[in-house]
């Protein structure tokens, strides 16, 4: 499953998908998020995987869950709080579905990213990249397109949005 498939699949669409706006809700985020992978699934695969937002499964709530075992953990403008949240999170979706995918969005501050990058890239779950993936998305890049690449991206791992 990680080295390609749907899994890594979903990963690229996270990669693309790019908030129109702030919202004042992570909820908004959510269901936006939702939504775009929704429609970008049915349309490569041409048939209609499920994508469940807001979903509690084994007594935690997934935020956006794809084909009932790729796991989406999205925040919102991260504080101490949902620092300790995300933490704990990160260990019970592993523990359960064995990957997840990490979206942050409405980070600026660089020393947030490069703590992000430090805390979550290495190997101190004892899980490697391919099973945990992380994307940033900055506030300032809402609305933008992404930019275009000749090379291809480094689909696993840490990753903060490049935009033109």
């Amino acid at each position: 499953m990680f080295g390609g498939g749907l899994f890594q699949e979903v990963v690229g669409l996270v990669d693309q998908w790019i908030p129109e706006k702030e919202y004042g809700h992570e909820n908004k985020f959510q269901d936006v998020l939702g939504d775009f992978l929704r429609n970008k699934l049915r349309y490569q695969y041409q048939k209609r995987i499920p994508v469940n937002v807001r979903k509690n499964v084994h007594g935690i709530q997934v935020d956006v869950l794809v084909n009932k075992n790729i796991p989406i953990e999205m925040k919102r403008n991260l504080n101490k709080a949902q620092w300790r949240a995300l933490d704990s999170e990160v260990g019970d979706y592993l523990n359960i579905y064995n990957s997840l995918i990490v979206v942050i969005c409405g980070v600026e501050k660089e020393e947030v990213i490069d703590d992000l990058t430090n805390k979550y890239q290495g190997d101190q779950w004892g899980f490697t990249p391919q099973n945990l993936v992380v994307r940033v998305k900055r506030r300032k890049n809402y609305g933008k397109k992404p930019k275009k690449r000749t090379t291809p991206r480094r689909r696993i791992g840490f990753h903060v949005e490049d935009i033109l």
